[in-house]
């Protein structure tokens, strides 16, 4: 008999038992988070992480980031600390425990089109030409013109590029582009980060 064909034989058996074993911890860990207490969520965190490493050994690269995504959630449920419970949720928000770069774009598209509603009030200047609105502001060609270079002005201050055509002008225009400014630098780096989570085998 060809030997090849028995080690490929056993090969698709072990990948079999393993999706198998892996899926029926995956459904466990499920029914542990239906009870609501600490035990209960301790063995879904720890089926969960069973899961994703056989999950990996098969390279099945999606179902490793939904389980790792589930367990810290069972991690979280499992916290009594409300302040530390909260702090954890800040970040499934955000990001989904580092997981989700579509969350991170999205943040990152509400930042950009708000710091350029924030310029069109505190001011900014485009090709040495000031550009400032009070509250009072009445909606015409020019304003929606004006926007369009907030939003401009928005994207190279998120990105941090800087062509230099555009600029703060004194005052909350600084604050607001400097803040902005770091708020790129940290979800640019998020978006990276989860996108290799979310796509790429560890």
């Amino acid at each position: 008999m060809d030997r090849s064909a028995t080690e490929g034989w056993e090969d698709s058996s072990s990948s079999a038992q393993n999706l198998l074993a892996s899926k029926s911890l995956e459904v466990a860990a499920l029914l542990h988070m239906k009870l609501p207490t600490q035990e209960s969520y301790d063995k879904a965190v720890l089926d969960f992480r069973r899961a994703a490493v056989l999950y990996r050994k098969l390279g099945r690269v999606r179902d490793v980031s939904r389980c790792v995504v589930m367990e810290d959630e069972a991690y979280r449920l499992s916290l009594s600390s409300r302040k530390r419970k909260f702090g954890i949720g800040i970040f499934k928000f955000i990001w989904l425990y580092g997981y989700s770069p579509f969350l991170v774009v999205l943040w990152i598209m509400a930042i950009w089109i708000s710091f350029g509603g924030f310029f069109m009030y505190a001011g900014f200047e485009i090709h040495s030409v000031p550009i400032n609105y009070d509250i009072a502001w009445t909606i015409d060609a020019s304003a929606f013109g004006d926007f369009g270079n907030a939003l401009y002005f928005s994207a190279v201050t998120l990105t941090t590029l800087g062509y230099g055509d555009a600029q703060p002008v004194a005052g909350w225009s600084r604050f607001w582009a400097g803040t902005e400014a770091f708020l790129g630098v940290v979800f640019i780096a998020m978006f990276l980060v989860a996108l290799q989570r979310r796509f790429v085998s560890r």
